[in-house]
């Protein structure tokens, strides 16, 4: 991997810390266009995230951005379906296929979230955020996301999540689905063919989300952020998708 990928990724953990993520999807757009093995691209993707998102859920929670009560009937689904979407195996192909459908979808995501906020109650229920953490959480360990991208629109849909608790929960649940991910992926497959200068990259983002947890961007650049990440998303999703 060239040496300007490690000042990337330091960018991107930096920027996603920023505003309380950990920036899976977009280290899998940029993964996935460097040709490196499937199989590292899914690992370093959880690292990644688990790297950036347990600064940000430490600070979280010390803050009290993290209300248990809030989080638990998120979180009590997504740990087992990520851990169990960590331990499938897919072929290169289905597999590109599929992480191109996800970005696609995860960049729509995004910008469902710079809608205004509506007053709607569905997301709120303890059955809904069941079912949704249970299917985000094995998406995210089949493909090596943490699926806050997906969960911060519906949290932005609901009437009873502030920004900071949004920021707080999708930590949280990032940092939990890796981990779950990450390991159902290690007891199945084992560690990918050794290639060290690619665990490089780890602190690359571990400094650049320490930094981009110092600081808070502005709700203005954070919406222009968040377009920007949608379209490398998007864009990336449908070239994997045509080309796999």
């Amino acid at each position: 991997m060239e040496w300007y990928w490690y000042l990337v990724f330091f960018g991107v953990a930096a920027l996603y810390s920023s505003v309380g993520f950990g920036g899976g999807s977009t280290y899998l757009a940029i993964l996935s266009s460097t040709g490196i093995p499937a199989g590292w691209v899914r690992w370093l993707a959880y690292l990644c995230n688990i790297s950036v998102t347990s600064q940000n859920s430490i600070r979280f929670v010390k803050a009290q951005w993290v209300q248990w009560k809030e989080a638990i009937p998120w979180l009590i689904t997504s740990v087992p379906m990520a851990f169990i979407g960590g331990m499938i195996s897919l072929e290169k192909s289905i597999y590109l296929k599929i992480l191109g459908i996800t970005l696609l979808i995860s960049s729509i995501f995004m910008l469902l979230a710079l809608s205004p906020k509506a007053n709607r109650r569905g997301f709120d229920r303890k059955l809904a955020q069941l079912i949704g953490g249970g299917v985000i959480g094995f998406l995210s360990g089949l493909v090596g996301i943490g699926g806050g991208i997906f969960l911060a629109p519906l949290l932005h849909l609901s009437s009873n999540f502030s920004q900071r608790k949004i920021a707080g929960l999708c930590s949280i649940y990032i940092l939990v689905n890796s981990l779950a991910g990450s390991i159902g992926y290690l007891i199945k497959n084992g560690l990918p063919s050794p290639d060290w200068t690619l665990f490089f990259l780890i602190p690359s983002v571990i400094i650049g989300g320490w930094l981009g947890s110092k600081f808070s961007i502005q709700t203005k650049l954070k919406n222009y952020l968040r377009v920007g990440t949608a379209i490398l998303i998007m864009v990336v999703g449908i070239r994997l998708i045509l080309n796999s």
